[in-house]
């Protein structure tokens, strides 16, 4: 059985927020977990920084928030030229599925032959009271406003901002 691994007390999540925030993060990923195939999952705020994760072992804050930022400039990335809720990353032996959740997203890592179907519908059901929670959402968007923000200078390191300016994506 794998933990659920809850936000801390910080100067942006505190109190009734904080409480909000842990107990839908938590349902939202006990529902992932039932999932087979399901090896962990994350959620993340807009700019990339961990809100939660289920995992079966121990895990790095620091890496899972370098995970959660690239995932978000790739959505960053996309929606500045199109609508893209959802990403997939597909690996020999890992696949990586990411899905927008309102003004957060939530990232699972699963085995290769994972029931996609069931993956989908999943989230789509155990995504509803994360999403249409009008205080989370709020919260979360007062956190961190954009995934756009991620694109700019100081989220980027040199390739990342000749690949940003040649495409054109920030206006």
């Amino acid at each position: 059985m794998a933990t659920i691994i809850k936000q801390e007390l910080s100067p942006s999540w505190n109190g009734v927020r904080l409480i909000n925030l842990n107990e839908r993060v938590g349902n939202l990923l006990r529902e992932i977990e039932k999932v087979p195939g399901v090896q962990a999952a994350g959620v993340f705020d807009n700019h990339g920084q961990f809100l939660g994760t289920l995992t079966s072992g121990a895990i790095d804050k620091g890496e899972y928030n370098k995970v959660g930022a690239s995932i978000a400039q790739c959505f960053a990335a996309f929606q500045a030229k199109n609508e893209c809720r959802d990403l997939e990353f597909r690996f020999e032996k890992k696949w990586l599925y990411s899905r927008e959740i309102g003004d957060a997203f939530v990232v699972v890592f699963c085995a290769p032959k994972v029931n996609f179907s069931m993956l989908r519908m999943t989230l789509n059901v155990a995504a509803v009271e994360f999403i249409n929670d009008p205080d989370l959402q709020k919260s979360l968007k007062n956190v961190a406003a954009s995934k756009q923000d991620t694109l700019a200078q100081n989220y980027l390191d040199v390739l990342g901002s000749q690949l940003v300016e040649q495409a054109n994506l920030l206006k």
